[in-house]
Order: structure tokens, then sequence, then C-alpha cells
């Protein structure tokens, strides 16, 4: 028999940092280190069609991964010559950026000037904790790829990152740092600004937050797509699994273009906060695009709106009314 060498007292330690993460609030915006290769998915997280938690090892891995960041950022900080920002001195927060009604954010590690090899440029600085997987990978795609094309190889998303705080802050040069866990091994990619590839992604955001079809998926068949494996979502793109009934899944509101960062509901003309947003109203009726049905009537003259869908079955399922 396999012994697991934890007792109930670690076991509860993993309890308590779940319920922690299940209770708290998810951030309201669309964070640019969310902008994955695909929209559905990037959709999907923006409209809350699930709550998405994590288990006890992740949550560990990412208090690992913050962990590390400090302790690589002072590491650096002790090199003489190196100038290495890691908050905004006007509000003594992370350095962020803000777009598209305040619907759009990102909060970078940092700035970095003073590189031996370059010591008079300013870079955006991000740094990565990794397995050693997935380390040796990334060596491996800077020998085959090149160091200016290895981070899109090696991570889209990291990629995608990169560029638009390069875009945002004005800054033209991005410097990766990676390690593996407890920073013991370590190692840097360079990569640049490229200008067509971060408006694209503006463009992205600003079609994921405004619209209210679903986006076309990655893959036609999610369920053998390796891109499709860890994503939350897959089940919905097979009909397997149902929306949550909120205000962002609603077909009565729609994120407020006044720059506030709220969400506004035009059935009962109001601002909405993301706790209002979760908690929703009786009046909420799906937005079309999230119903695996054809829509067959929708009759709005009354005071509640009722959508009547045509099942594949050749059954009605009624929203409301």
């Amino acid at each position: 028999m396999e012994n697991d060498y934890r007792d109930n007292t670690l076991r509860a330690a993993d309890e308590v940092m779940q319920r922690k993460d299940q209770q708290s609030t998810p951030r309201g915006y669309l964070g640019m280190s969310g902008m994955y290769e695909c929209t559905r998915q990037v959709w999907y997280a923006w409209r809350m069609v699930k709550r998405i938690g994590f288990d006890a090892p992740t949550l560990k891995r990412f208090a690992s991964g913050h962990a590390d960041e400090d302790v690589f950022a002072a590491r650096l900080k002790k090199v003489a010559g190196i100038d290495l920002i890691t908050a905004d001195p006007a509000t003594g927060r992370q350095i962020g950026h803000r777009d598209i009604s305040e619907h759009f954010r990102g909060h970078q590690d940092g700035q970095i000037r003073g590189l031996r090899d370059d010591p008079h440029n300013w870079y955006v600085w991000e740094h990565k904790s990794v397995n050693e997987r997935n380390f040796r990978k990334f060596q491996r795609d800077i020998d085959k790829w090149g160091e200016e094309h290895a981070l899109r190889e090696w991570n889209l998303t990291y990629f995608n990152q990169a560029q638009l705080y390069m875009y945002y802050s004005g800054v033209w040069r991005h410097y990766l740092t990676a390690t593996t866990p407890g920073c013991r091994d370590d190692m840097k990619c360079i990569t640049l600004y490229q200008p067509e590839v971060a408006k694209a992604l503006v463009r992205k955001a600003k079609e994921v937050i405004f619209t209210t079809d679903r986006p076309a998926p990655i893959s036609t068949a999610p369920e053998k797509a390796f891109s499709c494996k860890f994503c939350g979502y897959k089940d919905f793109c097979t009909d397997k699994e149902y929306v949550t009934r909120n205000c962002r899944t609603c077909i009565h509101s729609e994120p407020s273009t006044d720059g506030d960062a709220l969400w506004q509901c035009n059935k009962h003309n109001k601002k909405l906060n993301i706790h209002e947003q979760l908690r929703g109203c009786p009046d909420q009726r799906f937005l079309p695009s999230l119903v695996p049905h054809d829509v067959t009537f929708a009759d709005d003259t009354g005071e509640d709106l009722k959508i009547i869908y045509r099942t594949a079955d050749g059954g009605e399922w009624v929203d409301g009314g």
C-alpha cells in the first residue's frame, strides 16, 4: 500500500487554500495575460460562463511562482548598474495598463535598464517560474528557432502578453527571465516589439469584449485537439455543459463604454458592479449564442422576454415567460 506521507493537518491546509480561492471574487476585466490563441476560450472567460476553480497543487504552483518573482527581482537589483522598477512610482503599485473603457487591463512585472549587453535601453521585464520540463523546452526552442522567435514558439500566451505590454508601455524590447522552482536554474529571452501583432491583439480584445456572438473555435474536434485538452471550457463547445446564469451571459446587459469598467443592464437601466453581475436577477435571459438550440420564437411584447428554442430531438425549451 502506497504511503501518501501526509496527515489530516496538511490536507486541511489544502482545503483552506481551495476554499479561499473558491470564495474570492473573480477579476471583472479581460486580462492581457489571458489572451489565448483560441478567441472562443477568451470570450468564454470574459462572459464568465462558469467559475473555473483550481486545485491545491495548482494554487501552490501559483504561490511559488509569485515568490520566485520576488526572489529573482531582488537578485537582479543587487547587480551594479541595473535599474529595475517593479512598482509605479506614482502609485506604489504594480505597473498597470488599461484600455477599452477600462475593461482591458494588464499588470507587468517591471521595467529594466542596465543589462550588461545593452546598458542604455529600457526593457519590459517579465519573470516566469516553470517546471524543469518546460524550462528545458524553452532552451531547446531558443536553439531551434533563435532567441527572437523562441518565446512565440514556447508559449504563445506569454508572447501575446509581451507584445501588449510593449505596446502600452512604449518600451520596444522585452526581457523575460525564466527559472525553475526556487530560482535554481535561470535563463533569459529577449523579444522585440511587433506592432502588427500588438494592434491585432488589441482588436481581438475589443471584439471579445463587445461581441455577443460566440467566436469560432480553434478546433472543430475539441475532444481530440491537443490545444483543447486543458481548456476548462471545452465541454461548452460540445454542448456537454450549460452556462451559468448571470448578467454576463444575459441578453439584457452589455459592457459599459463610459470608462468605469462596469456593465450596463438595459432591462433595469442601471450600472452593475462585478458582485451584481455574478448575482444576476430573475429577468436574466441567455444570449442565444450560448444556447445549443435554434431560436424559433421570441416575444418581448410583455414585461417578460420569452425566447423559445427548438431542441435537437424536436422538443421545445423556453427561456423566460
